[in-house]
């Protein structure tokens, strides 16, 4: 088009159809269809052109897939009949373009001639159509053959490069015979045009000639092609060359007034413009079902951090260190030349969605908008649309024109990655220090390289000429395969940067005019994000992506608009239009476009394993995704015919083709809601594999073992060292990863628990992630466990019994002979505590072996306030020691349950409940020479007092034996508070905060070397697997018997000796019905699943790397070593001890 216009400059008036698109008007069936769109302005007017040119046939053929016909011969023959005669009852001179040679298939070049040929036999029943032959024009030249031809070497398609196109124009292609334009004897017939446009002959309908002021000469063109030194915008100093300073001067004047007031028509205006806009949009997209502008582009994904910049306030959406997934898509405004003076954008989404987001943001090269509000931007889109000359009136008719085009546009840039992308209009920026103000964004290359494509002086002093230069070598479309190539080679980088205006009530009314750039001074570019893309998306993708001005978070507004004039209206329009264009448009690729950015395709065979659990399978739609080392596929759907798909334990095998991403690196799962009766589309998946045409010998593994709900990623299963090489999209998606996890596993607030360590916000189990609840099979079981337990157990009578128990010899009636063969048959022995209870050597020993051993601490001085003294507790000592000698041997421990003090009890504010009590009890215990540690000494309270006396062997047996139930009460109790611990890395802030009289708990705020990571790394592992089953698998054997470790006291403490009876004890302890709870209790506690998995054990596959693998085998030589250890120590103790065997150890806390 642009040839034609230069060819015919100051003779005619040329024109494209302004509905056609970047294609014409396709094959004759749309253009038959869409005819009267084609003869009608860009604003839907009736148009009366002096000469129409137009061309049908590649299409009608489809140069891409031309085994097939778009529209068949016979069809084609009819269709240009009626063409035909549309056409010449306009008025206007009809001419038609045959269609040019195909140099690079034989056999796609012999189809067209047919065409041609029967073509020409339709117009040649018409005297009055000129047919210009443009295929002969161009093969004559070569011999009659294009394919060798050094005009067309290397031609890929049927769009010429620049050899055929001087070919067109230095042959001039006219008719036979010159006709004069009606009332036009000077000027000539347009010369040519290959698909669908139109003349109008100057000084016609609709058509200005550009006024020279007198004592003024209309200036050459001149200056220089090559770049300015140092860039400047000399658009307002061309504009007083050509038209002189008092003009000028006149319009700077008018530029600078500020817009009027509202008026009683205002918001009829308004409504006028967002109606013609939004029909003119929606028409075009309907038709073309592409975007109505930026319609050739390309797209990645990555991702967008916060940073920290203390000279930024707060703000509720860009939290520092927050990250966004993005989508990030680049594109001209309007030309498919990128050679071509155009508008280059960058839209910006916020999420890694085709629509939904929570802001998007639209930016274009510039700093200074093109427009600042609707009357302008009507205006400069009239121009636009009017071609080569109309553009020339609006750039003449106001300096500020002539500025911005020339600020805004930019011819063959090398990449769209050097661009500084501006989004023109102000946002309302509610910070959270409540100050008002505007903000405005722009993107810029990471690296601060030079920022290609500005208008060298030739180019400013005619910026409505767009065409190519004609020694350009580059191709029409090389910035999108130039974009391809760099994310192929690695992350491409940008700085998302603010602009901050504070607003005064004096400030000027041009600070929201978009074409007035900030004061860099005053308002400097500020650091807010890195953007960083790690993929390419696939072009289906990218084009189905849409943009809204509406996609924005609270604390971004759009400044109101009441009027035509406002500056910010152009915003306002935008957000009316873009929706209903949006919705219209197709998310089918234009063909020439998707060619060139297709990746090549692979053949992938994907093994998927469902998981076999309850729930597992799913009757939902599966997609899959995959992201490589070069891109990411669309969206596949895996699916079989005739079969029903990911059942438990089921193993589902696909074939599929999607882009070649290279090496997979990460899957995400998607399901939808699920059909028919399905309770639910969630599924749970053990994992997935996947196998290449490429190397079919190479199987990349995805250990899954979790739920998909809705969607989920999952990583190759390779272990990495934090030393590692690791792929950008690997460290970006584990940013996200975790910064998704922080946002489900919020610390709870609620004030009923301040003192306490942190714990997890939820408001019940069923809200929290199914991959940390229990599974369904585990649920099921808890809740039938215990009656389940007490039945098995033989102890199901208990649960009937509300009595107290009569003496302790009562208690071991509950294993009597029946009963006794139950227990055993289904736990394996009564609990050893049962024959022991009341051994001193065998009650210390369960401090130390026990459920709950670290509670005991070596004692290095009696505290104040548990006086125990040597004439208290000497006679329990060995022969000549003392309590001196023995604490500086390190020969005394202590417990001391001061935590338990003043917490509320069960029923203390209820009178209608059971009281229950504890005691924050202190004991003392002493190392004998044996080896064998024994209690000496008991307090119940922490406060020694007449009331509060210390408890000894001395005191009589039932005494003593009553005291040590009280302070084992106390270990129960402390036991429950400690046992949930979340180990996350805001532990030190949250999860142990230091309050004020608190002294620091010693946690590290951050780890400074591996050694501390190493051990950090190995408490949380040993807490979770060994401590957790040295204090969980022996409750049976510490609760299993109430009398020995009671979990609860229904009576308060004594506060003197000798005044307890054996009634009195049994009051005081579990009733039948709570001890019968107790045991089914520990017992469920206690269990080991079927499906546990104990140290050492890996045969889910959650590793896959030799590296990883040899690792593993290392350790399990070791667990081998340590069990046998235990095994040979067990046999000289006279109670094993076998907690911490390996083999008896699971990996995790599993209840």
């Amino acid at each position: 088009m642009d040839y034609v216009v230069e060819l015919l400059d100051g003779d005619c008036t040329v024109y494209h159809a302004p509905w056609a698109g970047d294609g014409g008007s396709l094959d004759t069936r749309y253009m038959l269809q869409c005819l009267p769109m084609f003869l009608s302005s860009s604003f839907y007017e009736p148009v009366q052109y002096d000469v129409i040119i137009f061309n049908a046939g590649v299409h009608d053929i489809d140069p891409f897939d031309y085994h097939n016909e778009y529209v068949p011969l016979k069809e084609y023959r009819r269709n240009l009949k009626k063409i035909k005669s549309a056409l010449l009852k306009t008025g206007a001179t009809v001419g038609f373009a045959t269609s040019t040679p195909v140099p690079f298939s034989k056999k796609m070049d012999e189809r067209l001639k047919q065409y041609n040929k029967a073509a020409k036999q339709v117009m040649k029943d018409d005297k009055s159509i000129k047919v210009i032959d443009l295929y002969d024009a161009l093969s004559k030249p070569c011999g009659g053959s294009t394919k060798k031809c050094n005009l067309f070497k290397d031609q890929p398609n049927v769009w010429y490069y620049i050899g055929g196109k001087k070919q067109l124009k230095r042959k001039r292609v006219l008719p036979a015979r010159t006709t004069p334009l009606p009332d036009q004897d000077s000027n000539p017939h347009l010369s040519f045009y290959l698909n669908f446009g139109g003349v109008r002959r100057m000084g016609g309908t609709n058509s200005k000639k550009l006024k020279v002021l007198p004592g003024f000469t209309k200036k050459s063109i001149v200056g220089s092609r090559e770049e300015l030194a140092d860039w400047e915008n000399m658009g307002f100093k061309l504009y007083r060359e050509r038209l002189g300073d008092e003009l000028y001067f006149k319009k700077m004047k008018e530029a600078d007034e500020p817009p009027p007031e509202p008026g009683p028509l205002s918001a009829s205006q308004m409504a006028r413009y967002v109606k013609k806009y939004k029909t003119r949009f929606a028409l075009k997209t309907l038709i073309t079902r592409q975007r109505g502008t930026h319609a050739k582009g390309v797209g990645a994904i990555g991702t967008a951090t916060v940073v920290d910049n203390p000279l930024l306030p707060e703000h509720e959406f860009f939290k520092v260190g927050h990250v966004f997934p993005v989508r990030l898509r680049h594109s001209n405004l309007v030309r498919t030349d990128d050679t071509q003076l155009d508008v280059r954008a960058v839209s910006l989404k916020f999420a890694d969605d085709d629509f939904d987001s929570p802001f998007d943001l639209m930016m274009h090269t510039g700093e200074e908008a093109a427009f600042w509000n609707i009357v302008s931007f009507d205006r400069m889109l009239t121009g636009l649309s009017g071609g080569p000359k109309a553009f020339k009136a609006f750039c003449l008719e106001d300096p500020w024109h002539f500025h911005l085009a020339i600020a805004v546009f930019r011819r063959a840039p090398d990449s769209f990655t050097d661009q500084r992308y501006y989004s023109w209009m102000a946002f309302e920026y509610k910070a959270k220090d409540g100050v008002p103000r505007y903000a405005k964004f722009r993107l810029v290359p990471a690296d601060g390289r030079e920022e290609t494509g500005l208008m060298t002086e030739y180019d400013q002093r005619k910026p409505w000429v767009a065409a190519r230069w004609e020694d350009e070598k580059r191709p029409e479309s090389y910035l999108v395969p130039e974009f391809m190539n760099q994310i192929a080679k690695g992350e491409v980088n940008y700085k998302l940067q603010i602009q901050l205006h504070e607003i005064k009530p004096d400030d000027s009314h041009l600070i929201l005019h978009a074409a007035r750039a900030w004061d860099g001074k005053t308002h400097p570019w500020l650091d807010l994000a890195d953007v960083t893309l790690t993929s390419l998306l696939p072009i289906q993708i990218a084009e189905r992506t849409r943009y809204s001005l509406e996609h924005r978070p609270l604390s971004l507004g759009i400044p109101p608009a009441n009027t035509i004039y406002d500056f910010n209206s152009i915003a306002y329009l935008g957000s009316k239009i873009y929706p209903t264009s949006n919705m219209m448009s197709s998310s089918k690729p234009r063909k020439k476009v998707s060619r060139e950015q297709l990746l090549s395709e692979m053949s992938y065979c994907i093994k998927v394993k469902t998981g076999n659990r309850k729930g597992a399978g799913t009757d939902a739609k599966v997609n899959l995704t995959i992201t490589g080392t070069k891109g990411r596929t669309q969206p596949v759907t895996l699916e079989k015919w005739y079969r029903n798909n990911f059942q438990k334990g089921q193993e589902d095998t696909y074939v599929i083709n999607a882009e070649d991403v290279g090496e997979p690196l990460i899957i995400k799962l998607e399901n939808n809601e699920g059909v028919g009766f399905h309770r639910s589309s969630d599924w749970f998946v053990d994992k997935v594999e996947i196998s290449c045409s490429s190397n079919n010998q190479t199987v990349y593994e995805f250990p899954c073992y979790g739920w998909v709900q809705q969607e989920a990623v999952f990583f190759e299963g390779k272990a990495k060292l934090i030393t590692d090489e690791q792929h950008e999209v690997l460290k970006k998606q584990r940013r996200l990863e975790v910064q998704k996890r922080l946002e489900i596993y919020q610390w709870g607030d609620d004030p009923n628990f301040d003192g306490f360590p942190g714990f997890i916000k939820s408001e019940s189990v069923r809200t929290l992630p199914k991959d940390v609840r229990f599974t369904e099979e585990a649920i099921d079981d808890l809740y039938q466990a215990k009656r389940k337990a007490l039945i098995n157990l033989g102890l199901v009578k208990l649960l009937n019994m509300l009595e107290s128990w009569e003496d302790f010899h009562d208690y071991k009636k509950v294993y009597g002979v029946g009963t006794l063969q139950a227990f055993v048959s289904f736990v394996g022995e009564v609990p050893l505590a049962s024959k022991r209870w009341q051994d001193d050597r065998f009650y210390g020993a369960q401090f130390l072996n026990g459920c709950n051993p670290d509670t005991i601490k070596r004692c290095s001085k009696v505290p104040s306030n548990f006086p125990v003294t040597q004439e208290l507790v000497g006679n329990l000592l060995d022969e000549g020691d003392t309590l001196k000698k023995a604490i500086k041997d390190g020969r005394v421990y202590m417990v001391d349950y001061e935590i338990l003090d003043d917490i509320p009890h069960y029923g203390q504010n209820d009178m209608n409940l059971e009281r229950r009590y504890t005691s924050a009890s202190l004991g003392l215990f002493y190392v004998r020479g044996s080896g064998d540690v024994v209690p000496i000494a008991i307090q119940f309270h922490q406060e020694p007092s007449e009331t509060n006396p210390i408890w000894t062997p001395n005191d009589s047996e039932l005494d003593w034996t009553y005291a040590k139930m009280w302070l084992r009460n106390a270990d129960s109790q402390w036991h429950q508070d400690t046992e949930l611990q979340a180990w996350t890395l805001d532990l030190h802030n949250n999860g142990y905060p230091v309050r004020d009289g608190e002294n620091c708990h010693g946690f590290p705020s951050s780890v400074k070397s591996i050694q501390e990571l190493t051990h950090l790394l190995t408490i949380i592992i040993f807490t979770c697997s060994c401590q957790h089953a040295a204090v969980n698998f022996s409750q049976m054997d510490t609760f299993g018997f109430p009398p020995n470790a009671p979990a609860l006291m229904r009576q308060p403490p004594p506060t003197k000796k000798g005044a307890v009876s054996i009634k009195d004890v049994m009051k005081c302890l579990p009733t039948k019905h709570q001890a019968g709870v107790t045991i089914a209790t520990v017992y469920d506690l206690t269990r080991i699943f079927p499906d546990e998995r104990f140290l050492g054990d890996y045969t889910d596959g959650l590793f896959t790397d030799n590296a990883a693998l040899e690792a593993i085998l290392r350790f399990q030589g070791k667990l081998n070593e340590i069990s046998s250890e235990i095994k040979e120590r067990n046999k000289q103790l006279e109670v094993p001890y076998e907690y911490l065997l390996p083999e008896r150890t699971p990996n995790s806390i599993a209840i």
